[in-house]
């Protein structure tokens, strides 16, 4: 890993110091200190003018929280924090810039609101494009998605169907690379209308939501709107405040335009401008860091990979994609159809985490107020769960005692680099352009492309203001030619088990989706979106360890020391558990002072905010009100030691100390991007129909428990399948929604059709089953290389299944001898492709490595699996069981069907490969599939060096 040369750092408008000098009389610091007093009228007008006033009651609680927010919360908001950057270099200089510049921006939910506001009279003085979401129903119907403005200031989306006919077509072709309504009026003009009709029809249209205007849904921050009173704060745009004339300049202005962009109800609840503040001077920080920051991100990676709760949910959602629709690559128009498609967010998202127990076990016996993780059981991590770009945010402190330079790493976050560092784009844009070329460089022959979705305008604000990746994905955007768009309708998608395929119909490549911005998409209500953001994460994802234990349940330590990976590197502060016995304010102030004076902790703590972390001071009644409110749902709850107690920040300016976080970007140069092979073809082929009853397929779905699959197995080969009732068998476990055994009959008789039946509701009055359905047979065409190759595949698992029940379930192995008939079925299904020993050895490396994503082999797994082999050896090698596949004629019939069906033999293998040990295996399938494969690698290593024929 490597990591990119700009750093970028967000610095707080106050020191440290300035906390401890001012705190106890804040209304004269907002009096005195110009920024704090324009920081304060960006924030809230309302509560600005009621401190002019002097309404002290009234607006002490607020100004504790935006003072405390000034001096301490470095994520960027407003005045209060600035943003600058950084360089890696051999040595370390900081200072926090005394020159700022000031950037000034129309607020996006002002001008969304003026939009709508004022629609019948400027509808006409914007630039429409067609509705990037619209697709065919049929060839008389098309459908889209229309983003309407809600009252909540979001955007609701209402599915929308019209009937399909040249006219339309014509609308869809004129606006389709941006048109002025003027210039549409001219054409229609030309064609007898009247202006009166011609008004009303695109008026009808631009309401229906078929055309979207480029000021309302510009997919990128800076708007195009030109508000017909100028502002001169706007049109400047980066401002240079050094003296206290530049700030009363300034202030008059931003007050005087405000009251004439906003009605006096609405300056006290809403923005008309949006503004920040950035640094332009570079620092220096040492390289040496790095390799702290690597350790930190090794941490991670080792004690936190099984919390995968975003990739988690895309499995979930593709456990109920896979069973849903047919074999093969679906239309993302089918998949989130309203009327018989999927809702992505009916998936509820499992975020919860729990402290592994090797650092539960450290803070449990801690002893003293420090405690050190790097003796802690090491783990072996795969770099390549990592995505290709993520960022480290961390902040560099100096001990007041020993002046020693300490690392206080935060968090490691990011699906890519660039969504936490775009919105800074004035000082951070060389960084970002690297991501980008970084990103788009190891992706290879892969499209990334960015999702652009308007749902809250206001989140607007602080996305990017321009595109980076060579392509885009407008979901309710306008979109250029030059933007080179992937609409919705060209997007389809493809489940393999684990994981899905997005790919485009008309590039033939896959995609790999970037939302480019830090918003929280999760409140958009457009499906498909919230499905894209969250591809991104797919078995790319990285959580911090998480230490404040106020995010963890039925922990309760009374005191937890301060967290440190090792010398220099600290993970989290000292916490304390205060606790609300139904106290009285005064009862709680005691016993706060009490615990505080028992555990030698800090007088002044932190508690978490939702805009961040604020500082209370235990012994202020305002600051102890605040957080003696917290226990409105809870009856516990850890505070944090301020480390400015016990560190000083490293960026000063005139010996004052600033608060700040540096946010690192590191490319993951061990990130190997997968290859999937795949083939949309232009006009695909019917689905296969097996009707219920009527076709050769009889096709049950039966409800059971997986203890109770073999038992089912063995008496459907009693009762059906040792009587020759059918030509072919097979049958497939799954787990999803429920566990199921899915089983197919083969024959062209009704009346073996309807003793079948019988045979499977005897199942049922006997309890073996819960329940049974008879469904239609949906063959996976796709994935096995069309109907030919199909039939021949249908032939193979038949053989397997056959082999299964009655060389295998019906003898009852133990694991050990059912581990021993797994690495036997890879080698024969191998042998059947005539792949050679150092082919096998190959093959099995390569599904062990694809696993990788799922299960970490460990050194202690690693050892698990070779101890386990050595003790099944002779059994494999006594083992009396056939090679069940020696069958020529099927051997030639498959090699012919798939020499021409295109697809890969070691894939196609594989595939069936998966499918057998399904049925082998009646837990654990995949995992099991794992172990299967590297104790098969074990065997052909030792056929190859033993000389053995396989």
């Amino acid at each position: 890993m490597k990591f990119f040369n700009t750093v970028i750092k967000r610095v707080v408008s106050f020191p440290v110091e300035s906390y401890t000098e001012n705190s106890n009389a804040i209304s004269n610091f907002f009096f005195k200190n110009d920024l704090f007093q324009l920081s304060i009228l960006f924030a809230s007008r309302s509560l600005y003018n009621d401190v002019k006033k002097n309404k002290s009651d009234k607006t002490n609680l607020a100004l504790n929280k935006y003072f405390s927010r000034a001096h301490f919360n470095p994520i960027p908001f407003g005045l209060f924090t600035s943003v600058g950057s950084s360089a890696w270099s051999d040595r370390t200089s900081l200072s926090k810039s005394k020159k700022t510049e000031l950037k000034v921006e129309f607020d996006n939910l002002y001008i969304a609101e003026k939009i709508v506001l004022l629609h019948n009279e400027d509808w006409k003085n914007y630039i429409y494009f067609t509705n990037p979401s619209i697709h065919f129903l049929s060839p008389e119907k098309i459908s889209f998605y229309k983003s309407q403005k809600s009252p909540n200031g979001s955007y609701e989306t209402k599915y929308v169907e019209i009937d399909y006919d040249e006219d339309i077509q014509w609308l869809l072709d004129r606006f389709g690379k941006g048109t002025k309504i003027q210039d549409v009026t001219n054409d229609l003009l030309k064609d007898d209308f009247s202006l009166t009709e011609i008004d009303d029809f695109l008026l009808e249209i631009v309401n229906a939501g078929l055309i979207i205007n480029n000021v309302a849904f510009n997919p990128y921050s800076k708007t195009t709107y030109q508000h017909s009173i100028p502002s001169r704060l706007i049109d400047q745009n980066i401002h240079q405040l050094e003296t206290k004339k530049d700030f009363e300049h300034f202030s008059k202005n931003y007050i005087e335009e405000q009251d004439v962009y906003l009605s006096e109800e609405e300056i006290h609840s809403t923005y008309s401008h949006s503004v920040s503040l950035f640094e332009k001077e570079s620092d220096l920080l040492d390289t040496a860091i790095q390799e702290k920051l690597l350790k930190y991100i090794k941490f991670n990676v080792a004690y936190n990979s099984n919390h995968t709760p975003i990739t988690n949910s895309i499995l979930e959602f593709g456990n109920k994609f896979y069973h849903s629709f047919s074999d093969g690559f679906i239309p993302l128009s089918q998949v989130f159809n309203p009327y018989s498609g999927l809702k992505y967010s009916s998936i509820q998202l499992k975020s919860e985490s729990s402290l592994h127990s090797d650092i539960m076990a450290k803070l449990l016996t801690a002893s003293s107020k420090e405690v050190y993780l790097s003796n802690t059981k090491t783990l072996e991590n795969n770099k390549n769960q990592l995505p290709a770009t993520f960022n480290v945010v961390f902040e560099l402190l100096n001990c007041k005692t020993t002046g020693k330079e300490i690392v206080y790493c935060k968090c490691v976050t990011g699906t890519s680099s660039l969504n936490l560092l775009s919105r800074f784009n004035h000082v951070s844009e060389s960084v970002c352009q690297d991501i980008a070329g970084f990103e788009k460089e190891i992706y290879g022959d892969k499209i990334v492309a960015e999702v652009n979705m308007i749902a809250k305008p206001r989140a607007s604000n602080i996305i990017s203001s321009h595109q980076y990746y060579d392509y885009t994905i407008p979901v309710n955007t306008v979109h250029s030619e030059n933007s080179n768009p992937i609409f919705l309708s060209d997007l389809y998608a493809r489940f393999n088990g684990s994981g899905f395929t997005l790919v485009s119909k008309k590039h033939q490549k896959e995609i790999i989706p970037r939302v480019t911005s830090a918003i929280n998409y999760g409140l958009s209500d457009s499906e498909a979106y919230r499905f894209l953001a969250d591809l991104q994460s797919q078995n790319n994802e990285v959580h911090h360890v998480n230490f404040n234990l106020n995010y963890y349940k039925n922990i309760v330590l009374p005191y937890v020391p301060r967290i440190y990976l090792e010398d220099g590197i600290l993970l989290y502060p000292a916490q304390l558990l205060v606790v609300n016995d139904n106290y009285t304010l005064d009862e709680f102030k005691k016993a706060v002072l009490e615990s505080v004076e028992k555990n030698d902790f800090s007088k002044r703590v932190t508690v978490t905010d939702k805009k961040g972390e604020i500082i209370i001071d235990i012994e202020n009644d305002d600051h102890l009100k605040i957080l003696f409110s917290r226990f409105t749902t809870t009856n516990t709850i850890y505070v944090s030691e301020s480390l400015y107690e016990s560190f000083l920040p490293a960026i000063t300016s005139e010996e004052k100390h600033y608060a700040h976080e540096f946010v690192a970007s590191v490319k993951n140069t061990e990130f190997t991007s997968i290859k999937n092979t795949f083939d949309i073809p232009e006009n695909p082929a019917p689905q296969t129909e097996n009707v219920p009853l009527l076709s050769d397929w009889l096709y049950f779905d039966l409800g059971c428990n997986p203890y109770a699959q073999n038992d089912i197995l063995t008496t459907l080969y009693d009762t059906v399948l040792s009587r020759e009732m059918a030509d072919q068998f097979f049958f497939v476990r799954y787990d999803h929604p429920e566990n199921h055994l899915r089983v197919r009959f083969r024959t062209t008789s009704q009346e073996i059709k309807e003793q079948i039946i019988k045979q499977i509701n005897k199942l049922k009055t006997s309890h073996l089953i819960r329940n049974y359905k008879i469904l239609p047979y949906e063959q996976e065409v796709y994935r096995y290389g069309g109907k030919e190759l199909m039939k021949v595949t249908e032939s193979v698992f038949s053989e397997d299944s056959f082999d299964t029940i009655t060389n295998i379930i019906r003898n009852e192995p133990n694991d050990e001898e059912t581990a021993c008939f797994s690495i036997l079925k890879i080698q024969y299904y191998y042998n059947f492709f005539d792949f050679s020993l150092d082919e096998m050895i190959l093959l099995c490396d390569a599904n062990i490595d694809s696993f990788s994503t799922e299960f970490t082999l460990s050194s202690d797994l690693r050892k698990e699996l070779n101890q386990k082999f050595t003790a099944m050896r002779n059994d494999l090698e006594n083992l009396n069981y056939a090679d069940f596949l020696e069958i020529p004629d099927l051997k030639s019939a498959l090699k012919e069907q798939l020499g021409k069906s295109g697809l890969i033999r070691s894939n196609y293998a594989g595939d069936l490969i998966h499918m057998s040990m399904n049925r082998l295996y009646d837990k654990e399938q995949r995992y099991n599939e794992f172990k299967s494969y590297y104790w098969a690698r074990l065997y052909f290593n030792k056929l190859k060096f033993t000389g053995k024929p396989n």
